[in-house]
């Protein structure tokens, strides 16, 4: 049983378990733990289990996989005490099995399943399980349904304005115009 210590978001300090096979971090469906930010690359890095421990190996991510605030170009053996960031997410390998808070209790663990969602990354980073938000630089933008237009907007007539202020101008002027009739009527 492999353990990272979260150091990013809400639930920073718990323990994330990562299954026993290969970890794939990135922003592609097929990955692990998916980070929906454009400062993760879609297959960024790998974590694999070996003899010697916990190694991880960027994947030739476009901005860098990181231990210790250090890019890393080869396969790196991760050792107690060391912090990993793949974009906005940092993990640290624990110094110790048990992972205990300043009371003296021992930290929730998270346990990370085959696969995930960027739901459950989401809710790990804000401390918000089940619901899609925004951690630092990772946003995840819940898709809206497709909802009819307002009468009032969909009879305005499209028209092309020769500068923004032309626009804004217009806007203004319906705005009141709505307001006016309100009071009228």
């Amino acid at each position: 049983m492999t353990e990272l210590v979260i150091q990013s978001g809400k639930h920073k300090g718990e323990i994330l378990v990562l299954p026993d096979d290969d970890v794939v971090v990135g922003r592609d469906e097929n990955c692990q733990i998916r980070l929906a930010t454009s400062e993760v690359s879609r297959q960024h890095c790998l974590l694999q289990l070996s003899s010697k421990g916990l190694v991880v190996r960027d994947m030739g991510s476009r901005n860098g996989t990181f231990v210790n605030d250090v890019a890393i170009a080869d396969e790196t053996l991760l050792k107690p005490g060391d912090v990993l960031c793949v974009g906005p997410l940092a993990l640290q390998v624990p110094h110790e099995r048990k992972r205990r808070d300043n009371s003296g209790s021992a930290l929730p663990t998270l346990t990370l399943p085959k696969t995930t969602t960027d739901d459950d990354i989401a809710g790990w980073l804000s401390g918000v399980e089940g619901e899609q938000n925004g951690v630092g630089d990772t946003t995840i933008i819940p898709r809206e349904p497709k909802t009819e237009v307002p009468s009032m907007v969909s009879d305005i007539p499209k028209q092309k304005f020769k500068t923004v202020a032309d626009e804004a101008k217009d806007i203004i002027r319906r705005h009141w115009e709505m307001q006016q009739e309100a009071q009228e009527g």
